[in-house]
C-alpha cells in the first residue's frame, strides 16, 4: 500500500484536485490519503474533504513548514511507501504511481524515485537537481563565475531531460515517492528547514547512507507550481534564505558558512559603496 501525503496551506480547492486523480487513477486498495492542513487561514479544507470521507484529515495548530507538516503526515502512515503530492500537483494516469513502486521494490539501494513533471500546458516543470556545491555557491556570489557548460554541470533546478531512469542528486518533492523503511531508518525531512532546500537535504542525507534518488521519466505527474507560494513575503524570504544557510552548515560546516556570509556581506558593501561614488 501507498500512504499519499498532501500538505495544506489556503489552497483547499487544488487539494480537492490533487485527491481527486489519486481516486480517479489508483486502485482503491492501493493507497490511503492523508492531508495535513498547515493552519491554513483561507477556505475550508473540512468542505473541500467532504467528498472524500475516507481522507484522513490532520489540522496543526500552526504553520509547521512544508517538512514538518509531512512528517506530521508521515506519523499517520501505515503505507509500505510513502507518496509525497504537493498540493497544486495531480496525477493524469494509472500507471506512473505503480511504475514507481515497481522501481522501487526492484532497487534495494534506492530510496527516492520522482516523475517527470509537467506543467498543465504540458510544458515541463522543473524535476530534479544537482546537490548544491561549493564552486556554485561561489558562483553565484560573482566569484570565478561559471562557464556555460559548468552552469549545466553545476544546475540545482532541472527539468526531465533524461530518457531512461537516471540517478540524480535530489528529486524535487512535489511528487516523490520513498520506501517507508528507509523513512523509518534515516528519518523524512530535516526539521530544521522551514521551506525549500528540504528535499536537496534528503537526497543528500539519503546518499550518505547509500541510498540513491531516482527520476524515472516515464513517469509523469501535473505540478501547477506556485500554489501555496504565489506570493512570498519579505519574511518568507528570510525563511527560504535561512533554509539555505542551514542546508551549507550541516553539507560544509559552520566554518565554510561563515566565509561565506563574509564574503557575501562585504560584496554588498563595495557594490553599495561603488554606486555612491558613481
Amino acid at each position: 500500500m501507498v500512504s499519499i501525503i498532501i500538505v495544506n496551506y489556503n489552497t483547499p480547492d487544488l487539494v480537492a484536485q490533487a485527491v481527486s486523480s489519486v481516486y480517479k487513477y489508483l486502485d482503491l486498495q492501493l493507497f490511503e490519503v492523508i492531508v495535513v492542513d498547515n493552519a491554513s487561514t483561507k477556505g475550508s479544507i473540512e468542505n473541500a474533504m467532504a467528498a472524500f470521507p475516507e481522507v484522513i484529515l490532520i489540522k496543526s495548530e500552526e504553520n509547521l513548514g512544508f517538512g514538518r507538516a509531512n512528517n506530521l503526515g508521515y506519523q499517520h502512515a501505515q503505507g509500505t511507501y510513502i507518496l509525497l503530492l504537493n498540493s497544486d500537483a495531480y496525477l493524469v494516469d494509472s500507471s506512473s504511481i505503480p511504475m514507481m513502486m515497481d522501481y522501487l521494490e526492484k532497487h534495494e539501494h534506492v530510496g527516492i524515485v520522482g516523475p517527470n513533471f509537467i506543467k498543465k500546458d504540458g510544458s515541463q516543470n522543473y524535476a530534479y537537481g544537482n546537490l548544491l556545491e561549493k564552486r556554485k555557491i561561489w558562483s553565484d556570489l560573482g566569484i570565478n563565475k561559471l562557464s556555460i557548460e559548468e552552469s549545466r554541470i553545476y544546475a540545482t533546478y532541472k527539468v526531465c531531460d533524461k530518457e531512461a531512469s537516471k540517478e540524480v542528486g535530489y528529486l524535487a518533492a512535489a511528487g516523490i515517492l520513498i520506501k517507508s523503511t528507509v523513512i523509518k531508518e534515516l528519518g523524512l525531512f530535516d526539521p530544521h528547514i522551514f521551506l525549500y532546500y528540504e528535499d536537496m537535504e534528503l537526497g543528500w542525507r539519503y546518499s550518505q547512507h547509500n541510498y540513491s534518488s531516482v527520476l524515472i521519466p516515464e513517469a509523469t505527474i501535473v505540478h501547477l507550481g506556485g500554489g501555496s507560494g504565489s506570493s512570498i513575503s519579505q519574511e518568507l524570504q528570510q525563511k527560504i534564505s535561512d533554509s539555505k544557510s542551514y542546508y551549507i552548515k550541516k553539507r560544509f560546516g559552520a566554518f565554510f558558512l561563515l566565509k561565506v556570509k563574509l564574503v557575501s556581506f562585504f560584496l554588498k558593501g563595495y557594490k553599495r559603496l561603488k554606486r555612491r561614488v558613481s
